[in-house]
């Protein structure tokens, strides 16, 4: 007879499988959110020879998704999937995304039928997408409006976990793999690095035993090889000299995972009654689930490798707004920090302080009629940190990058 798995344990592959999907989604959000101020303040004079040329290209072709959706999004992902052809055509970094890959075939074929001159504007929307990690269309929509999330967050209108990152995305150009250079067994790239190492893997290969042999085939001054060529679901292609055996191990744990969900799809959490005993598959499809919760664990750890380690998930949504908000604020009214900081005090209500000095509504020690709030002090340190915000809030946009409090203050 099986043995039930408790409901506990159940539970809780389902809230840490939902929690980590949570950050990811943020993270990428938040990233969007300071590019498509770049792509404003920045680039947009860049894009927009480029808009009409992309429509022509649009109204000519003869296929269109099967995805029921409106005009708008219909533009937003045909374009996309040029993009994304040409992405997977020219570019070896081994980038697959599952939701596009389905119709990656008819695509191709459309592809073809573009005249060089098409070609070439899709190679200029590709390489600014590939410069941010996003669609570059995407990034010239309006931002988010800041005080309308804000508002949301601290209302509980909106929750954090339903913070969605756009959809249209690719590596991002500056972290791109060096020294590597990715090859599937069903698509194999021309390989244009001098390698000194060939790592042949499938997903199931355990990666401590996959270090052992980097380790030792490291030292060697001739070419090396791990792993079958002729049994493999993903190899790689190392230049010494770019890179070092940490570096390629991340790389590998990455595209391992990212292959699993290649393969297997969107992955939906099991939900299991408390009195049910679990049938054998079951059981199975919660130990693998347990599994990709790890893995996208260690996603999360090696691409944003600081995200848990300065704010709560919670208050860095909420920081991260209120930064926004008050540097949009401060470019739309030619205003100063200080300005648009007491219009916050004015406009906000005093539990979002609290997410910069946690005692801010407790009663004094010396004075129970007022709260902490009231003092001087109290609200200095609140600006300070406002300051704080601005200050990474300008640098993330500046960089288009998610950086967090310790950078800055690394920066100087």
């Amino acid at each position: 007879m099986i043995k039930p798995i408790k409901s506990k344990s159940n539970k809780e592959v389902i809230e840490e499988f939902l929690e980590v999907e949570s950050k990811l989604n943020s993270k990428l959000f938040w990233e969007s959110e300071y590019a498509s101020r770049h792509v404003h303040k920045f680039r947009f004079h860049e894009i927009n020879p480029l808009l009409s040329p992309l429509v022509r290209i649009f109204e000519k072709l003869p296929v269109k998704s099967e995805i029921s959706m409106i005009s708008s999004q219909e533009f937003d992902y045909v374009i996309f999937m040029l993009i994304y052809v040409w992405h997977r055509s020219f570019i070896n970094d081994g980038f697959r995304d599952i939701r596009f890959e389905q119709e990656l075939d008819s695509y191709r074929e459309t592809f073809s039928l573009l005249t060089p001159n098409e070609e070439h504007v899709i190679k200029k929307i590709h390489d600014l997408s590939y410069e941010y990690g996003i669609s570059i269309l995407k990034l010239c929509s309006l931002p988010t409006q800041m005080e309308i999330l804000l508002n949301g967050l601290l209302n509980k209108k909106i929750k954090h976990e339903e913070i969605k990152e756009t959809n249209f995305l690719l590596p991002k150009k500056a972290d791109r793999i060096k020294g590597i250079e990715i090859s599937t067994h069903d698509f194999n790239s021309n390989i244009k690095i001098n390698w000194d190492i060939a790592i042949y893997v499938n997903d199931d290969d355990k990666v401590s035993h996959i270090k052992q042999q980097l380790k030792e085939t490291w030292k060697e001054s001739n070419k090396g090889t791990i792993g079958n060529k002729n049994d493999h679901e993903i190899a790689f292609f190392v230049a010494k000299k770019e890179c070092t055996p940490s570096y390629v191990l991340n790389i590998i744990k990455l595209q391992i995972e990212a292959f699993k969900q290649y393969r297997n799809g969107v992955i939906t959490p099991i939900i299991v009654c408390k009195d049910k005993a679990l049938s054998k598959d079951m059981r199975k499809e919660i130990k693998t689930q347990k599994k990709i919760v790890s893995g996208l664990n260690e996603q999360l750890r090696i691409t944003s490798n600081q995200i848990n380690k300065h704010w709560s998930y919670e208050k860095g949504n909420i920081r991260r707004a209120v930064g926004l908000l008050l540097c949009d604020e401060m470019n739309r009214n030619s205003s100063s920090a200080i300005e648009e900081i007491n219009k916050l005090f004015d406009s906000q209500p005093a539990e979002l302080f609290e997410m910069y000095y946690k005692d801010y509504n407790k009663p004094c020690p010396e004075n129970s009629h007022s709260n902490l709030s009231s003092l001087s002090l109290t609200r200095e340190t609140v600006v300070r940190e406002l300051y704080c915000d601005i200050e990474l809030t300008k640098r993330c946009i500046l960089d288009f990058k998610l950086y967090h409090p310790n950078d800055i203050k690394s920066m100087g």
